[in-house]
């Protein structure tokens, strides 16, 4: 892979700041979703009838069709606005959440549950392709740090006012409002400053105009979706991000922490709502921190360190138990550190590649990592069914651990 063209070393413009303030906050849309649904989990599954078994199945289907989707994006932005289609799936998450209360069994939530997971499949590879084009090296783990807290931040008012909701309107009413937020911000999303991307041509034909030659340039494209993921330097970071998908923190422990809470400890509702936000205010406050100090002593380092710290922030999560006077720093640990690694990978990912070729590596990341996600959660599913919660924790630490030792042969340039 040649080396990466030189990129701006001077304060991000008025554009830049704004992009990233536009993207962060379809972030957090994205985010706050994510954050809901264990809150609405169980009702839901108590009224239609389903265990953590369909949950699994459920979810990981949803985030397997989110994970294939992603991979198109890398072509989409070179035909389609990258704002144009933030908006669209800001606004499919609106009307899934719309059509959610509906739902009388859970053949119809499960449809629409997976819609509203495809509806976010725009947001990582657009909002970071976005991120990325507006942030050079020196400010990348800073920009990627307030992409990923802004969409934490998105969570820090829904276990509170979830749970609230729940409790006095019911889930459906709570997913009625939802969807009105979803759309306002989804349609916030056209005021997005960007450059254009010039359509990739890999065929070297300037015409375009023919069947040929398109069937040409996806034939080509195809192999450089191919040849991307054989990279040296792309390739232990993709795998790094695919054996600790085990412990990712959206679609992993947004979703099964929730419930130990709820399911496994008993807790009340005040106690839940409040270790719940007490994680979230450390998921904006890790990536944060820890983005400052990775543009100062290195991504890779950090990575390595985040990955170590969210398999002890787990391990301390179990053996806190039912204690809050324990609870409440294993929380923040685990919030502060679980959320920091993927902030971290994705701006490393960005480090070893090019700027031609970081649309396309990105493609890869999040289409593969996110499938192996998809599989994580109906494993972690199954685990809780036959085994308990404690198990599939301890598997989510031992994925960290995997995790880390396969970044280390990656090579930073």
């Amino acid at each position: 892979m040649s080396t990466p063209l030189a990129e701006s070393r001077t304060a991000p413009e008025k554009k830049s700041i704004r992009t990233l303030a536009l993207v962060s906050v379809s972030h957090a849309l994205s985010h706050a979703y994510s954050a809901l649904m264990p809150i609405v989990y169980p009702p839901v599954m108590q009224e239609l009838g389903f265990g953590y078994a369909q949950l699994g199945i459920m979810v990981g289907v949803g985030n397997t069709f989110m994970s294939v989707l992603q991979g198109i994006f890398a072509f989409l932005m070179h035909t389609v606005r990258r704002r144009v289609l933030l908006t669209l799936g800001n606004v499919l998450l609106a009307l899934s959440c719309a059509l959610m209360p509906f739902a009388g069994g859970f053949a119809a939530f499960f449809l629409l549950n997976v819609l509203a997971r495809i509806s976010n499949s725009p947001q990582h590879p657009v909002g970071n392709s976005l991120v990325a084009e507006n942030f050079g090296r020196k400010m990348r783990g800073t920009a990627f740090a307030i992409n990923f807290a802004g969409g934490n931040a998105g969570t820090l008012l829904v276990p509170a006012l979830g749970t609230a909701g729940v409790a006095l309107l019911g889930w459906r009413a709570t997913l009625g409002i939802f969807s009105v937020v979803a759309l306002i911000v989804g349609l916030s999303s056209l005021a997005i400053p960007e450059r254009p991307l010039s359509r990739p041509n890999p065929g070297g034909n300037t015409d375009g105009g023919s069947v040929r030659d398109e069937g040409n340039a996806l034939g080509k494209a195809g192999k450089s979706w191919v040849s991307t993921l054989k990279d040296r330097s792309v390739r232990p970071v993709v795998t790094a991000a695919v054996v600790a998908a085990g412990g990712r923190g959206i679609g992993v422990v947004m979703v099964y922490v929730p419930l130990y809470l709820q399911q496994g400890l008993h807790l009340s509702s005040v106690n839940y709502a409040t270790l719940f936000t007490i994680m979230m205010v450390g998921s904006v406050a890790g990536p944060v921190l820890v983005g400052r100090i990775s543009d100062s002593v290195g991504r890779k380092r950090m990575a390595l360190t985040t990955y170590v710290l969210a398999a002890a922030a787990t391990f301390s999560l179990l053996l806190a138990g039912g204690n809050m006077s324990y609870l409440v720093p294993a929380m923040s640990f685990l919030g502060l550190v679980v959320y920091s690694q993927g902030a971290q990978i994705q701006a490393l990912l960005a480090d070893v590649t090019t700027k031609e070729t970081r649309d396309m590596a990105y493609s890869v990341f999040f289409t593969i990592s996110y499938l192996a996600g998809a599989v994580w959660s109906v494993i972690l599913g199954a685990v809780i069914d036959s085994l308990g919660f404690t198990a599939a924790f301890v598997l989510m630490a031992l994925s960290y651990f995997a995790g880390a030792a396969a970044l280390i042969p990656a090579k930073t340039r």
